[in-house]
């Protein structure tokens, strides 16, 4: 297929599906220049049995990344996402890690992230009428 030829595809809204997909297609691409010996640490928080939240994060060449850290609303403000966080940066110490990075809106938590010592390192304000936010911790 020629690097310029458009009309050799087409481009259309993906599916959920799709969606999945495209991002099980990126961790296998990325996996191949990765170490081989790079853990998951994503954990999930539950009360009385039902699943309260969790996240999900990867230690990637000394690094956690986080993808996701959710909470569900009314079990918020009981230290769950604090907790979560926790876990993972002493899964991250044992592992050798030496930074987490994590990202967020402004309707979300970075009042929270903030106060865990998390520093900002960058922010993109009028995204979705609020702002975005890239946080680093040094571990």
């Amino acid at each position: 297929m020629p690097h310029d030829d458009q009309s050799a595809f087409r481009i259309a809204p993906a599916t959920e599906l799709e969606e999945e997909r495209i991002h099980t297609l990126l961790r296998t691409h990325n996996a191949r220049h990765w170490p081989k010996d790079m853990p998951s640490l994503s954990f999930t928080a539950r009360v009385e049995g039902e699943l309260a939240g969790g996240i999900v994060a990867y230690l990637v060449a000394g690094t956690v990344e986080v993808e996701y850290l959710f909470v569900q609303e009314r079990f918020r403000g009981h230290g769950i996402a604090r907790a979560l966080l926790a876990r993972v940066e002493s899964q991250a110490k044992e592992h050798g890690a030496k930074k987490i990075l994590l990202n967020t809106y402004g309707f979300q938590a970075p009042g929270l992230y903030r106060h865990l010592g998390f520093q900002e390192v960058a922010t993109v304000d009028d995204v979705l009428g609020t702002s975005w936010h890239i946080f680093l911790k040094h571990i």
